[in-house]
Formats: structure tokens, sequence, C-alpha cells
């Protein structure tokens, strides 16, 4: 069974909460264990709209936020997105309370955990990881956030960077000094699903079709109007949840830089603890990724 921390720029794009959905779904099936949930948004639904999935699929987990603000006429801008929809319209626990810090609740649950290490599966910007990493003891834990990683953590699964055009990438734009401080320092190996496989793999309509009540589905019916959606996100929870299969390579080991501004490269080399995914036919990737939206699994 893997263990997953889910860290979420959830409530604009509606992959992320597909890859939420495809971890409850594995759970549910007895494959995977979602310990915590930590959001890098910095708005007043996201908590809430986290909340909103988890509960849905019958599974209460920490949440926490890299910063939190509370909602504002600035808002307005926000209103129509499935984040504030479900905030509003379902059943949650941060009508009002305000979630904790993030780098307290990953630091919490890497303390107590046992057994099987945990894998990060992070779909939003590397604020979250990079400030564990620089973390040091406090209350929870006499160890540093690093050693925590080394002791607790098998591995980070990204959905970030764009390796073909080698263009700004918005996982990557929303923190670059994060970026650049988790692929340079980061004690544990890490694997990118990134942007340009990602936007080649549609899916996620399903879910909409077959149960419209899905707070996940009314997430995608709101952002793609019926249509499917690019499959970042849910790429990256399939491969940490499940691994290959038959439907996804990996480059020989090497190491992923951030520039300054931000650009992404890869650089395959003996030793190297970075790896890139690369889908073995983007239809039977679809194919796969949505049976495991709905929780269909058939090795």
């Amino acid at each position: 069974m893997k263990k997953i921390i889910f860290d979420t720029d959830i409530g604009g794009d509606c992959d992320d909460a597909g890859a939420l959905a495809l971890i409850h779904q594995a759970e549910n099936l007895g494959l995977a264990k979602l310990v915590a949930c930590v959001l890098s948004v910095t708005r007043f639904d996201g908590a809430g709209c986290t909340d909103v999935i988890n509960r849905y699929y019958g599974h209460v987990v920490p949440i926490g936020q890299w910063i939190y603000y509370p909602e504002s006429d600035a808002d307005a801008f926000y209103k129509d997105s499935y984040g504030t929809v479900l905030y509003r319209n379902y059943e949650h626990s941060y009508k009002t309370a305000v979630p904790p810090c993030a780098v307290k609740v990953l630091r919490k649950a890497l303390a107590e955990n046992t057994g099987e290490k945990i894998t990060l599966v992070v779909v939003g910007s590397f604020e979250n990881v990079s400030n564990l990493m620089k973390s040091g003891p406090d209350e929870i834990s006499e160890l540093t956030g690093m050693e925590l990683m080394i002791q607790q953590v098998d591995c980070i699964v990204a959905a970030a960077g764009d390796f073909e055009n080698h263009e700004l990438e918005c996982n990557i734009a929303s923190s670059i000094h994060g970026a650049i401080n988790v692929c340079k320092n980061s004690p544990v190996p890490i694997v990118f699903t990134h942007v340009t496989e990602g936007e080649r793999v549609f899916t996620g309509k399903i879910i909409h079709e077959t149960d419209p009540e899905n707070p996940v589905g009314i997430a995608y019916y709101i952002c793609m109007k019926g249509g499917n959606r690019c499959s970042w996100d849910p790429m990256a929870a399939f491969y940490a949840i499940y691994g290959c299969e038959d439907i996804f390579r990996l480059t020989n080991p090497g190491t992923i830089s951030i520039d300054a501004d931000g650009i992404s490269t890869f650089e395959e080399h003996e030793g190297g603890q970075h790896r890139l995914i690369y889908c073995n036919s983007y239809e039977a990737t679809a194919k796969r990724i949505d049976e495991a939206l709905m929780g269909i699994y058939n090795k």
C-alpha cells in the first residue's frame, strides 16, 4: 500500500481534483493511503474545496496551507471557479476555521509515520516542500526537515517542468526559488511528469458523466463544460501509486536543473537521482487513468 501526501494548487484547474480523486479511489481499493493534503495556494476556498472532495470519497485527512488569506472583494475573480462553488455549497470544516501551516502538517505527518515510507505527490508549486527542507527542529520533532525526509520519504513525484520546448511552466513559475532548491538539494529521488506529456493525455469527463453529484465531476464540468482535460496531475498521482505498468517509461537517471528564469533542463548521467516520465501511448494512458479515476484496477 502506497502512502501519499498530496501537495496541490487545487481550486482553479480541474486536473488537481482529478489527481485527488484518483488517490482516493486507490485508497478505497486498498492500494494507497492518503496521509495528508497540503496546499500551495493562498485562496480562502482551497482547504474547504479539498475537504469536500476528501469527504465525498469517505476520507477526512489533515489539511495544511502555505499562506491563507481570508475572503475579500478581490476574490470576486474566483466566484465561478469550482473551488469557490464547492466551498460555498458543500459541507466542510473550513467555513470559519483557518487551515494550519503546511510545513507543520508535513512535519507532523512525517514524524508520526511508521512502516512504509511516504511518497510526496507535488502538483502545485514547490514552495511547501522547499520550506519543509529548510525547516528546523520544533515541538513536533527534534529532526530537521531534511532529516525527516531522509527517514520517511521514498521519493517526490511532481507534475512540473517543460523539457521539450524549454519554456517557463506554471508550477515552476509559481515558486522558481522553491523549484531550484528542491531540484538542487532534495535528499530523495524525484520523478517529473512534465507538461508536454500531460497535455497530450485527455481524461476526466467520465466522472461527471457517470456521477453528476461527484464534486470532482462538477470541477471538470465547470472547467471543461463536459469535456476532458489534460492529465498533468492525474499522471503524477497514477505513477506514484501504480508505477509505470505498461503505459509509462522512465528515462535513465540524471539531474533536473531549474535556472534563475525557471527554465527546466534534464541531463542523463550515471548516479543521478532524477528521472522523467514518458507515455508509451497517449490513448492507452488516457484509458488507464480514466479507469483509475473510476476506481477500476485491472492489473
